[in-house]
């Protein structure tokens, strides 16, 4: 590759830069008991940080029991942590 980039530049061609690649992303549903749902928030925020991930969004729905919630979660993986 670097015989290739030496050849265009010496050709006078401009080398065009690599796209870049978009970090990897992964959701996760959880399903729990309604009143237990702020300490999952909680909980979910900071193991995640803690392994070098950042939730990008949490959005919390109704389950089909009246009782649960679910809370759709995504996050977003660096490309230096190596995890993705």
């Amino acid at each position: 590759m670097r015989l290739f980039s030496l050849f265009l530049r010496r050709a006078g061609v401009q080398a065009t830069p690599v796209a870049l690649r978009k970090p990897a992303s992964s959701r996760l549903t959880v399903v729990c008991d309604s009143r237990q749902m702020a300490s999952v928030r909680r909980f979910i925020y900071k193991s995640f940080q803690g392994a070098g991930l950042k939730v990008v969004s949490l959005q919390v729905g109704h389950a089909t029991d009246p009782n649960l919630v679910s809370a759709c979660v995504t996050v977003t993986c660096p490309l230096k942590c190596g995890l993705c």
